[in-house]
């Protein structure tokens, strides 16, 4: 996996910029596993495959995949958080 995503945005004058997203995915979680605010760093969405189990789920190999992959996402955006 590699992200490289500047924290640091240059200032453009004359142009406001309201907001800045980044959906973020992996292979298996086309179209997002999660989003990023990146004016504000903050991850605003996490998908519902990280969290939203049941019994049939946790029989469900694709799911576990995909939460995983998830899960290694978030833990690199949280590390990135801590050292900016």
């Amino acid at each position: 996996m590699i992200i490289d995503i500047k924290w640091s945005f240059p200032q453009v004058t004359g142009l406001e910029l309201e907001k800045l997203v980044y959906n973020i995915f992996t292979k298996n979680t086309f179209p997002r596993a999660i989003t990023v605010d990146v004016q504000n760093k903050t991850i605003t969405y996490v998908s519902d495959v990280f969290w939203k189990w049941d019994d049939e789920s946790i029989k469900d190999e694709s799911k576990k995949v995909k939460a995983l992959e998830i899960y290694e996402l978030l833990k690199w955006f949280m590390k990135k958080k801590d050292s900016s």
